[in-house]
Parts: C-alpha cells; structure tokens; sequence
C-alpha cells in the first residue's frame, strides 16, 4: 500500500509548528510596536545564513538516500544476474529453483528488517522455524554458498562458472555492508542543531520585521513560511535515515517484492 503524504511524520510535525507560529504572528501583531523591532539588515544576514546552514543539511541528508537507493539498485541487478547464472549453470531441478528463489528472496527481505533492527532468520522463506542468526544477511549468503558447494561437489558447476557465482554472492554482502554504514554513520549532531537554531531564530524575529508591512496577513503568511521551513527540516531528518518507513524513505518493501517477482520468473518458479 502507497504511504499517503498527509499522513506522513514531516506533515503532522509542520502543520503543527505552523499553528503555533500562527499564533505567535498574531502575538506579535498584538504587541508591536511597544515591545521589540528589529532591522532589516539583520533579517537579511539571518536569510542567508539560514539558506546556507538548509542546502548543506538537505545536501548531505540527500546524498545518504541517493546511496542507499543505489545500493539497492546494485542488489536489485545481483539478484537477477544470480538467477539467471543458476538457470544457465545449473539448470536446476523444480525443488532446487524454488530453494534458490527462497534464498534470493529471503536476503532481500532480510536485509530490510535488518536495516530496522528486527530481522529474523526463521521468519524469513527458505529457513526453519527454528533457526537464528544475529547477523541475518550473513546467514542468508552462507546458505547460497551451501548451493555452491553441493553443485561444485557433484560437478554441475566448473571452477570458473564457480567464481561467476561468487561474483554475485560478494556483491549481496558489500551491499549489505554498505547499508549498514550509512545506517550506523548519522551526520555530524553539530549540524544538525546549528541548522535548528537558525529555523527556529529566523522564523522568532521574521514577524517582527513585517509586521507593520502585512498587518494581520502577517498571521497566515508567518504560517505559510513555518509550514515550509519545518517540513523541509523534517523531510531532510528522513532523508539522512534512508531505511525507515516514513513517506520519504525508501520503499524496501516495494524493492523486495519486485526482487522476488522478477527472479522468481527467471528461475521458472510461481
């Protein structure tokens, strides 16, 4: 099922600021000009440097999503060049596709739970219910090897078709790797507060500075502007944790599930 953007974190967290931005413009309407104003010079300077502080924020946070989903996408293209490597290599029996299907699928899914800190070996296809791992992903290549080994053993597969099938097992756990690098390598806190900061003085001293200019409209404009600065802040927090589940992360599901559909297609399995 599609995540619907109304109903997305970044949404409700903006949309809430903005009200109370609303009403902090209406406070200021209120009160002005007997308790503060401030110079324009000094809303310029806050502008840029709030513009500078956002780009480089939405920059990197971008950059970590981008990675992810192109190592998704390198998982995506191993998985299918695996299938179809077994089915020309192997030309395995009914039950043995299925196996193999099972694995391919069940490192995907298991690489996704994993990235979310709760993936189960037994829950995945392919493996008991009585079977565990703490490292799923690693359990799940080390059972395609066993495929490896017990075709090599019994002569279906030479030295070289061999290390072709090694080629794309290597690929699964450098993918799995990466993932995990971004998962467990957040940006630096520092920037992340400073951006904040800047959020939270533009938009404290913005209503002071139009005031006078926009009058009551300064309430539904002040919102406006929250509604945006937060939500771009919020989505930027999603981006730079590229394996969650809210609207802006990656769809690991969507990517699994075409995995297993477009390999199990391959290896002739319903």
């Amino acid at each position: 099922m599609k995540r619907l953007f109304w109903s997305s974190h970044a949404v409700r967290r903006a949309t809430f600021g903005a009200v109370l931005w609303s009403v902090y413009a209406g406070v200021v309407i209120a009160t002005l000009p007997r308790v503060l104003h401030t110079d324009t010079a000094l809303d310029a300077m806050l502008a840029f440097v709030l513009g500078l502080l956002m780009a480089v924020r939405i920059n990197r946070a971008y950059e970590r999503w981008w990675e992810g989903r192109t190592l998704w996408g390198t998982l995506v293209n191993a998985s299918r060049n695996l299938a179809v490597k077994i089915r020309t290599f192997v030309r395995p029996e009914v039950e043995e596709a299925e196996r193999v299907h099972a694995l391919i699928t069940a490192f995907a899914y298991g690489l996704r739970d994993h990235l979310r800190g709760g993936a189960r070996l037994d829950r995945l296809p392919g493996f008991d219910e009585n079977e565990v791992a703490d490292h799923v992903p690693s359990a799940v290549v080390v059972a395609v090897y066993g495929c490896f080994r017990d075709w090599t053993a019994a002569g279906r597969v030479t030295q070289d078709e061999l290390r072709m099938l090694d080629l794309e097992g290597r690929i699964m756990l450098d993918v799995a790797g990466g993932c995990e690098r971004i998962r467990n390598t957040s940006l630096p806190p520092s920037l992340t507060w400073v951006t904040r900061i800047a959020v939270a003085s533009a938009l404290m001293l913005a209503p002071w500075a139009a005031a006078e200019e926009l009058g009551w409209w300064l309430v539904p404009v002040a919102g406006g502007v929250a509604f945006l600065m937060l939500v771009a802040e919020t989505i930027a927090n999603s981006l730079e944790h590229p394996f969650g589940t809210e609207l802006n992360q990656l769809d690991l599901t969507e990517i699994s599930d075409a995995i297993e559909e477009s390999t199990g297609e391959i290896l002739g399995v319903k």
